[in-house]
């Protein structure tokens, strides 16, 4: 399970991090005006398209940690009563119960922040 959640976050990193750097690099203007009429958010502000990222990626992490929830059920489920099994099952979805906590608060920061971000920007 460390090896999916390790290829997880490496997969998020090199999304977020790595690939804009590369971009930069790049000519930005060649061939965006198009995507950005097709994809229909030309008129969108950068606060309001980076809080649609966010809520995006932490949707993703939340649903990570329901089929993190799931997986320890399961093996609770199916441990016929051996004690060790039960333990590591109620770990697991400690860990995912402790997981969709941090994705709820996360959300919410991002929320406040980015209605934040948008009234003070947009709106001086």
């Amino acid at each position: 399970m460390k090896k999916y959640l390790l290829a997880i976050t490496l997969a998020l990193f090199l999304g977020l991090v790595v690939l804009p750097i590369t971009a930069q690099a790049q000519d930005l203007n060649n061939g965006l005006t198009n995507f950005q009429n097709a994809s229909g958010y030309s008129n969108t502000e950068l606060p309001t398209a980076m809080g649609r990222i966010m809520k995006i990626v932490l949707g993703f992490l939340g649903l990570v940690c329901t089929v993190i929830i799931i997986a320890g059920g399961f093996k609770w489920m199916t441990s016929s009563g051996d004690e060790t099994k039960i333990a590591e099952a109620k770990k697991l979805m400690v860990a995912g119960v402790v997981g969709i906590i941090i994705v709820v608060l996360a959300y919410a920061v991002a929320s406040y922040l980015t209605a934040r971000i948008t009234q003070d920007v947009l709106q001086p």
